[in-house]
């Protein structure tokens, strides 16, 4: 779809704000892109209010960071002049990790599946139970990064300021 033809919901994306929601529309077909399950029940309770008896989806899909990363990199590829392989690799990498420290830094206080809806600082203030299931969680997403660096050859995404904006240090180990 042409840039007039997306819809940006409660959002300014372009500028590096905050973009909480992307719908694209086409024929008969409303594609909706967020990168939350919260941000989605949001969405579509609004969608609702604007449009009543809206049906329910016929297909929800839900993408990983890592593999819409490795989209919108192949996507780049594909036709954009700046593709990853003409920016220098120290500007590349800056991007990357710009990108990962805002979308982190903001799951920090989105509520998590993994985490039984909680946020990641709502499980850090809670009962030793809920920090037990935060633990987990950071260890899993560091496996993630560390996956990931493994299929690229790359360095990993470095976790350890969650750990600590969490009070979790002595845990990490």
């Amino acid at each position: 779809p042409s840039p007039e033809e997306i819809v940006h919901f409660d959002s300014q994306s372009v500028e590096g704000r905050t973009l909480l929601a992307t719908l694209m529309l086409s024929e008969d077909v409303l594609e909706v892109n967020v990168n939350s399950e919260g941000r989605m029940a949001r969405l579509r309770a609004r969608l609702a209010e604007l449009l009543p008896g809206l049906p329910e989806p016929a297909t929800l899909e839900w993408e990983p960071l890592e593999a819409a990363l490795e989209k919108g990199l192949a996507a780049r590829e594909a036709g954009n002049a700046l593709a990853p392989e003409t920016l220098p690799e120290e500007v590349r990498g800056e991007i990357e990790r710009d990108f990962k420290d805002n979308y982190y830094r903001k799951l920090l206080d989105e509520p998590v599946p993994m985490l039984g809806g909680r946020t990641p600082r709502e499980c850090a203030s809670g009962d030793p139970e809920a920090r037990a299931e935060l633990v987990r969680w950071l260890k899993h997403l560091e496996n993630s990064e560390l996956r990931g660096a493994a299929r690229t050859g790359e360095t990993p995404y470095a976790l350890d300021w969650m750990w600590e904006a969490l009070g979790l240090v002595e845990e990490s180990a």
